[in-house]
């Protein structure tokens, strides 16, 4: 026996070592492959959540996005999300860069795999109608969260209730040509109305108004504020 052999096995005994089950390595392994696919799910979730959201705000905007402040957008879509999209993308790499074959492959590859995997399944999800069953049930269990995700328009739509909000277009006398957040028109009696808007009511844009539907496309105002 080799005295490099010798030394090898002399230190194996005075530290004790043992060979470990092939079990072990295996639990390993599959500990390494679920932490992947779960932040792969996870992602997905994120993707989802954010489409729904995108897509919500548009909808409930009754515009294209280059038509939206910069600030509703920022503020509505869920950039909690897609921290998190980033943060489960990052954990899949960390996953499959440790799995046996994982080692072959370069990080960057393996993390576009991961991200390319969650877009994917967080569109399919999409599709399935996840990212907005996801929203929904976070939101109704953390006021926090539903706060910092929340869309406006859709409070301002409600013309039966005596909420209406939208776009002035003109203002005629005491009469306005409105439209609103769905994209619809309508005309609307200001002559009573108590408006706290400091410029001229085109020139705002957007105004939030509370008063009374008059017909099916008619509502008198009470209030006019600028829309927030």
């Amino acid at each position: 026996m080799r005295e490099l052999d010798k030394d090898v096995l002399a230190k194996i005994e005075k530290l004790g070592l043992k060979p470990r089950p092939y079990v072990y390595f295996l639990a390993k392994r599959s500990v390494f492959w679920a932490l992947a696919a779960l932040s792969v799910l996870l992602g997905g979730v994120s993707v989802a959540v954010a489409i729904f959201a995108a897509t919500d705000l548009a909808a409930t905007g009754g515009r294209g996005f280059d038509e939206m402040p910069f600030d509703d957008i920022a503020t509505s879509l869920p950039a909690l999300w897609l921290a998190c999209f980033v943060l489960f993308a990052a954990s899949a790499w960390f996953g499959l860069s440790r799995t046996r074959r994982g080692y072959r492959y370069r990080p960057l590859t393996i993390l576009a795999a991961a991200l390319a995997a969650s877009l994917g399944l967080g569109a399919a999800l999409h599709g399935l109608d996840a990212g907005r069953l996801a929203h929904n049930f976070i939101a109704s269990r953390f006021p926090a969260y539903d706060r910092l995700t929340h869309i406006p328009y859709d409070e301002w739509s409600r013309p039966d209730q005596g909420y209406l909000g939208g776009e002035v277009l003109s203002v005629d006398g005491d009469s306005l040509r409105l439209r609103a957040f769905d994209g619809v028109e309508w005309t609307v009696d200001i002559s009573a109305a108590v408006n706290s808007v400091d410029e001229s009511l085109e020139d705002e844009g957007d105004v939030a108004m509370r008063g009374v539907r008059t017909g099916p496309r008619a509502f008198k105002a009470q209030t006019i504020a600028a829309f927030d």
